[in-house]
């Protein structure tokens, strides 16, 4: 009796050794897929400004395309007044 129950003890014991492994895998796995996420969406929002700050370019040149034209290239007229910064931000010069 005492051999089935040392028996039981022992697989008992490894069940749950194994379910401790697997809930720390999971626990690992999630703290990594969130991670990713993180960065996911670091990106997402870098690329977001990005197509902002080309579309605004794209824009602004239409609406004055004299700076690029005629050679005087002045950042205040392709941006407005503290816009320069988001344009050159990438290293976009007109000049």
């Amino acid at each position: 009796m005492s051999s089935r129950f040392s028996e039981e003890s022992a697989v008992a014991a490894e069940y749950q050794e194994k379910l401790e492994q697997l809930q720390n895998e999971l626990a690992l796995a999630q703290y990594e897929a969130q991670k990713w996420k993180e960065k996911y969406l670091v990106e997402k929002r870098r690329r977001q400004n990005t197509a902002k700050d080309l579309l605004d370019l794209v824009v602004r040149t239409e609406r004055y395309p004299s700076g690029f034209n005629n050679g005087t290239c002045d950042p205040g007229t392709i941006a407005g007044p503290g816009d320069a910064s988001s344009l050159f931000r990438y290293g976009l010069q007109c000049c």
